[in-house]
């Protein structure tokens, strides 16, 4: 999301958010480009973008007592109740050289964080487990095979894509979904699964391309098009 665009360098991404806000996305996880500007930018972005309505931000291995005012849209994890089914989704950002987080921290003892905050999930009576990892690929089939309970890890952060689902044996005696839909926004990953009886049952998985067959929104078209004024003389 916050990456070298013209939109980006002119208005850091804050109509960006908005345009997720509208969406009404469940969370976003946080990677570790939404630092290339440092933490007061991301924050202007964020407090301005979901003026109207915030989607959460989930990063687990963040330590924010630095720059305390972005507690406000980051959390370690949400959960989120669909009829009688209890959702834990938390989230995961790697510590890339290129990032510039001071004074925000990012925890490298990723593996550990991850097994703690599923099992606090766990202990609060959560059905299905979530990881919006922004580790990448390796990471995330590692941390499946070795982190018990993590029924879904929806990854990102090396743009790689799964046109199907990888499944890995996890050490709660099941098989955690593994799903990356690229990276730019050029898919949209569709998984459905269902949960019955303790168990998290894989359904069907598709990549849809956001290409011209996708009808547009004039609403955010015509929000889209106000910014270039900014940009194009």
């Amino acid at each position: 999301l916050f990456t070298g665009d013209f939109y980006f360098y002119r208005y850091f991404s804050f109509p960006e958010y908005n345009v997720l806000s509208i969406l009404n996305l469940e969370a976003i996880a946080v990677g570790n480009h939404e630092f290339d500007a440092g933490p007061q930018v991301l924050y202007s972005s964020l407090d301005t973008g979901f003026s109207t309505s915030a989607v959460p931000l989930v990063s687990a291995n963040l330590n924010l007592s630095g720059f305390p005012a972005l507690n406000q849209f980051i959390y370690p994890y949400i959960i989120k109740q669909y009829d009688s089914v209890k959702v834990g989704i938390f989230g995961l950002t790697i510590n890339d050289p290129s990032s510039n987080p001071f004074p925000v921290v990012i925890n490298d003892s990723v593996i550990q964080i991850a097994n703690a905050t599923t099992t606090a999930l766990i202990n609060q009576g959560c059905d299905v487990i979530i990881c919006l990892s922004h580790m990448g690929y390796g990471f995330d089939n590692l941390m499946a095979s070795v982190v018990p309970g993590i029924h879904i890890i929806l990854g990102g952060h090396d743009h790689f894509t799964t046109a199907q689902p990888v499944f890995v044996p996890n050490p709660a005696g099941f098989s955690t979904i593994i799903c990356h839909p690229g990276s730019h926004y050029r898919f949209a990953g569709r998984l459905r699964f269902e949960y019955e009886n303790g168990t998290v049952e894989f359904k069907n998985y598709s990549l849809v391309e956001m290409n011209q067959s996708i009808p547009g929104n004039t609403e955010i078209k015509n929000y889209i098009n106000s910014f270039r004024k900014g940009i194009i003389n």
